[in-house]
C-alpha cells in the first residue's frame, strides 16, 4: 500500500508540475549589444527597460522603452519615450517607490532620472543632469534609493583636466531636483 501512495504522489508531482516561463519578445532596432535591458519585478509586473533605436531609419528615432508584463510574461503595456536620436541613452537600473518607478543612468554625456507611474507608465518628470565644471562626460553605473525620498546615482565622470572622478548625484524622489 505505500509503495500505491508513493507511486500516486511521484505521477502527481509529475503531471502538476509548474510551467516554466520561457517567452520571446521583439525588440524593435535595438542590438544586443547596445539595449541597455534592465528590468524590475515589483507589484505583480515585470518591467523591462531598453532602448529602441532605428537611426537608421529615413525618419530615424532613439526612444527609452518601458514595457510592463503580468507575472506569467503577457504583455500589458508597452511606452516608448521618445529621445534625441543624437544622444545615446543607456538605462542601467529600475527602482521602484510606492507607486512610481525611477529609470536612471547615461544620456548623451550627462544623467538622467525619469519617475514614471507604475500603473499605466505615465511620466512624472524626465531630468537630465549634464557635466559641470571641468566634467565632460558622465558615466552612471547604478542608481539607488536613499530613505525612500531620494534618489542617488553613482558613477564616473571624466574630466579634461584630472581624468576620472567619481560621480555621485543625490536628487529629490517627488521632483527629481537636485
Amino acid at each position: 500500500m505505500k509503495k500505491i501512495f508513493t507511486l500516486l504522489f511521484a505521477l502527481t508531482c509529475f503531471l502538476t508540475k509548474a510551467q516554466t516561463l520561457h517567452k520571446v519578445y521583439n525588440l524593435n532596432y535595438a542590438m544586443a549589444s547596445d539595449c541597455n535591458l534592465t528590468t524590475l519585478t515589483y507589484g505583480g509586473g515585470l518591467y523591462y527597460c531598453y532602448v529602441e533605436d532605428s537611426t537608421a531609419m529615413p525618419l530615424g528615432k532613439q526612444s527609452l522603452v518601458l514595457q510592463k508584463n503580468d507575472l506569467n510574461g503577457n504583455p500589458i503595456w508597452k511606452k516608448c519615450y521618445r529621445l534625441n536620436p543624437t544622444s545615446p541613452a543607456t538605462p542601467v537600473k529600475i527602482l521602484a517607490i510606492g507607486a512610481n518607478l525611477y529609470i536612471g543612468g547615461t544620456y548623451g554625456t550627462g544623467a538622467f532620472i525619469t519617475r514614471v507611474d507604475s500603473t499605466a507608465g505615465n511620466v512624472g518628470y524626465f531630468n537630465y543632469y549634464p557635466p559641470f565644471g571641468t566634467i565632460t562626460a558622465i558615466q552612471v553605473k547604478d542608481i539607488a534609493v536613499l530613505n525612500n525620498t531620494e534618489i542617488v546615482a553613482i558613477g564616473e565622470g571624466t574630466s579634461s583636466v584630472v581624468g576620472v572622478y567619481m560621480y555621485v548625484l543625490r536628487a529629490n524622489a517627488a521632483t527629481g531636483a537636485v
